[in-house]
């Protein structure tokens, strides 16, 4: 059909916008190639695209990638391969001595499969390179890279494959953010790299150690958690030849406690850490972002909070996203924001912070939170988001919100609870004004500005507490923080910070005594404490130990799996 369509296009009349008569010929060559593809008759194929080509009858484009792409997916592509140079020349001259990518990656990894590495490279070469943070497709793309350090795999050519990766693979890298395929890849060429190394007849056993460490460095620099795709190499068994060719013992199925420690291998693993310098380039990054793209009275609203930040003398440990402690279990018939639930969270954190937004302490708020369309997604650090039409319209809808902010679940007035307010004097008090009295009391409530997530100032605190020497800092928060890390644009740093520094929370219903704090004259039927779940005491990722003679390494699933490998003796 794709071929038909490019026929078509091809022979529309510009004047009439109508198909031109094709010569019978064309259409009986065209129909033929159709034919030919569905059977898988390879030779059938190539015998057309020559009768096409010898009746100087010209092709679509698609024609010699498709004849390539059908010699490549047969057993016998090698059989073929004189065939191959052929069809490309005639590829080349179709595009005007440009060909795309698409044409050149099916070159590479033919080329690779009959063993001809070199001419590979060659033609990897001709491919036009483009790795620039502002264009989101570089190329050339890992498609085309990774039939080369397959065959060095084959082969043991570790000097090639290491030669590859440094040159193609790793600019990749540094020029923007990975896409979810990609870190896929990114695990695929590492594996690759590795069983050059293994199968290499060159290294010597210290070396290939040395090598394989190196490799895996870069493989868990990406890749946390080793992970499967039928459409790429098997990692466990790809893991576990390469360990065992580079001079270590493998034990597969080991188990690690929550401590860390693993009995099989004596090992206690350990937990990532963040220089002062990495704090430093953190807290400038969610700062850019809580600003991004802002307006002059956003900007004047975040140097206020700076300066407050400054100026307080308090040590807070555990910075509470209040947002998120108030909407938990809340998405129900009846459900309302739930100043309760944070003040129970407030009860198990030490040296605590609220961070909250003014909008959940005002009189005239309504509490009742009912579904809201879901917002657009924001643009990654340093973009204009450039809005599509239905986007427009969403945002208009929801009040033409000119700085593209986020906020919380919209709420409304007719489920608010009525047991909310007490009498102070002469003024009624509503429960988010009770709930604030009672925090600036024990001086426990940073009220977020009003145009900035709060998210990134309770992030932003936390780090700040870090570099003022705090110890054993902890966000309270059940969010992941995924949409902070893309637009981050998968920045490293924010991946070790929320490791070690995010803590979970549960809560659970229980009845409350004489000594609990609620709103109204009546005890609550709805009454929540809480739990804090803090994060593992060990990274949880591919790590080597510190005397480099031992490996560990996770597999997805559920449960999570372990591998340990461990350096033979001399």
């Amino acid at each position: 059909l794709k071929l038909q369509f490019l026929y078509f296009i091809e022979n529309m009349d510009p004047q009439t916008k109508k198909r031109k008569k094709a010569p019978a010929l064309t259409s009986e060559i065209s129909q033929s190639l159709l034919e030919a593809q569905r059977e898988g008759n390879v030779q059938g194929m190539i015998d057309v695209f020559r009768k096409w080509r010898d009746c100087a009858l010209k092709m679509p484009e698609g024609v010699c990638t498709q004849v390539l792409a059908a010699i490549d997916k047969c057993d016998t592509s090698e059989a073929y391969f004189a065939v191959v140079d052929e069809v490309y020349q005639e590829g080349v001259a179709m595009s005007g001595g440009k060909p795309k990518e698409a044409l050149m990656s099916l070159m590479i990894r033919l080329s690779a499969k009959a063993g001809k590495t070199s001419l590979a490279q060659e033609y990897l070469q001709r491919i036009p390179k483009k790795q620039d943070p502002a264009v989101k497709r570089n190329t050339p793309r890992f498609r085309s890279i990774t039939p080369i350090l397959s065959a060095c795999g084959v082969t043991g050519d570790h000097v090639t494959a290491e030669q590859v990766f440094k040159d193609e693979i790793l600019p990749m890298k540094r020029a923007g953010p990975l896409t979810d395929m990609e870190v896929m890849q990114w695990q695929d060429t590492c594996l690759h790299w590795g069983t050059a190394v293994a199968n290499s007849k060159t290294l010597s056993a210290e070396e290939k150690k040395i090598a394989a460490d190196d490799i895996l460095n870069e493989l868990f620099s990406t890749v946390p958690i080793m992970r499967q795709n039928p459409n790429y190499l098997d990692p466990k068994p790809a893991l576990l030849y390469i360990l065992r060719s580079c001079g270590y013992n493998t034990l597969d199925a080991v188990e690690v406690n929550e401590k860390g420690e693993c009995a099989e291998s004596g090992s206690l693993l350990k937990p990532s850490a963040l220089s002062k310098n990495d704090l430093l380039e953190l807290r400038e990054l969610i700062e850019k972002l809580a600003i991004d793209n802002a307006s002059d009275e956003i900007i004047q609203e975040w140097q206020s909070f700076r300066a407050w930040l400054q100026d307080t003398k308090q040590e807070y440990k555990h910075i509470i996203d209040a947002a998120n402690v108030g909407h938990t279990l809340q998405n129900c018939e009846n459900g309302c924001f739930s100043h309760q639930q944070i003040d129970a969270v407030v009860d198990v954190c030490d040296k605590p912070l609220v961070v909250l937004r003014g909008h959940w302490l005002r009189p005239e708020t309504d509490l009742a939170i009912k579904k809201k369309k879901r917002k657009p997604k924001l643009p990654q650090i340093g973009e204009k988001k450039k809005l599509t039409a239905f986007e427009e319209q969403l945002l208009e809808q929801m009040g033409g919100d000119e700085e593209y902010e986020e906020e919380e679940p919209e709420v409304t007035e007719e489920e608010e609870p009525e047991v909310e307010a007490v009498v102070k004097g002469d003024k009624v008090l509503t429960t988010g004004e009770q709930y604030r009295e009672r925090w600036e009391r024990k001086s426990l409530l940073l009220e977020s500005p009003h145009y900035v997530n709060d998210d990134w100032v309770a992030m932003y605190v936390a780090v700040e507490m870090m570099l003022r020497g705090v110890c054993g800092v902890q966000l309270i928060t059940n969010d992941i923080f995924r949409d902070h890390y893309w637009r981050m644009k998968q920045h490293p740093s924010l991946v070790v910070w929320r490791e070690r520094h995010l803590t979970k929370f549960r809560l659970h219903e229980t009845t409350p005594t004489d000594e609990d704090f609620w709103v109204g004259p009546t005890k609550p039927s709805i009454y929540r404490k809480a739990t804090i779940v803090p994060p593992l005491p060990y990274t949880l990722r591919g790590q080597q130990d510190t005397t480099k003679s031992t490996w560990h390494i996770p597999f997805s699933g559920t449960p999570l799996t372990w591998i340990a490998a461990v350096q033979e003796k001399k």
